[in-house]
């Protein structure tokens, strides 16, 4: 193992169609529970989307509210959340943030993209939780990952776009990026795929075409650090 372990893997059929759609037929059913910021619904909390509209107080408020959604999706936990340790690079147990930081993080969350957000998503990172350990953000060693589980897929499009031969620290980030000059990776999704990436590599969502029997993009979401000093690794969304 390298000391990025990988880049990105995906591992179709992780979860079974049948339960996906069980989930995304709840998920639907608690529709007055979902939040929205611009033209994304989220079921569960997702900090990135908080920090970014400037809400990270509600996200934290609210993080056993979001927990509990999450805890009414059956064996929700047991399928994705503790079966992701396995696809990592270190076999090590798993530990909520939330267990180490206080009840103020959410273990998981669900993103919702239906026909009003088709276009292509704004390159980024997923380095923004790491604020709570700062010196990972800015580490060559630091193993932390992004679990992306497709739940639902549009018509056509809607996978990752995914620059892999560019890991960019929190000292490197910048405006402009040469995205032009990286080579990139064009990832499908498929319901019931698990997709897990470096949460250092630049990605963007891609964009999609809806129909009347494939509404909408809906992926769980969830993120992985490995905590050295204590053997584990960590997560939140």
């Amino acid at each position: 193992m390298t000391l990025r372990g990988f880049a990105y893997n995906q591992f179709p059929n992780f979860v079974e169609q049948s339960r996906c759609a069980l989930w995304t037929d709840h998920i639907f059913k608690r529709r007055t529970t979902w939040r929205t910021r611009g033209h994304v619904h989220t079921y569960g909390n997702i900090y990135m989307m908080d920090l970014s509209s400037g809400l990270s107080p509600v996200y934290h408020a609210t993080a056993e509210e979001s927990n509990s959604l999450l805890g009414e999706l059956l064996c929700y936990r047991e399928l994705f959340l503790n079966a992701c340790i396995f696809v990592l690079p270190l076999t090590a147990p798993l530990v909520c943030r939330r267990a180490l930081l206080g009840p103020y993080w959410a273990d998981s969350g669900v993103f919702i993209y239906g026909e009003d957000a088709q276009d292509d998503g704004i390159p980024h990172t997923d380095i923004e939780g790491l604020q709570p350990r700062l010196p990972m953000m800015f580490s060559r060693l630091s193993l932390v990952y992004s679990c992306v589980l497709s739940l639902a897929c549009p018509e056509s499009g809607g996978g990752l776009t995914l620059w892999p031969e560019n890991r960019v620290l929190a000292s490197d980030l910048q405006e402009g990026q040469p995205f032009d000059t990286w080579r990139r990776e064009e990832l499908s999704y498929e319901m019931g795929t698990l997709t897990v990436f470096d949460s250092f590599l630049y990605h963007q969502v891609q964009s999609f075409t809806v129909s009347q029997a494939r509404p909408n993009r809906i992926t769980a979401v969830a993120h992985f650090a490995y905590l050295p000093e204590l053997a584990c690794w960590e997560c939140w969304s």
